[in-house]
């Protein structure tokens, strides 16, 4: 299922402001560009670190099934 160009596009440009809703964040009249690279990698972390085991998990069952391979 495709989403609309403009739903998507309205949920990319609006999520910056609801990341900011946060009552800390709120409160602090501007935020620098570290507390902003700051936040972005505690966003990004999560998802580096599934890609990271989802990739390991892939190579392991790729080497497995490797090695099982009849005629080896």
């Amino acid at each position: 299922m495709r989403l609309p160009l403009l739903p998507a596009l309205g949920a990319i440009l609006l999520s910056p402001a609801v990341a900011l809703a946060c009552p800390f964040c709120a409160g602090r009249d501007q935020l620098g560009p570290w507390t902003q690279a700051l936040i972005a990698a505690i966003l990004t972390l999560p998802f580096l670190i599934v890609a990271s085991v989802a990739r390991a998990v892939r190579r392991a069952e790729r080497s497995e099934a490797a090695l099982q391979a009849p005629g080896r």
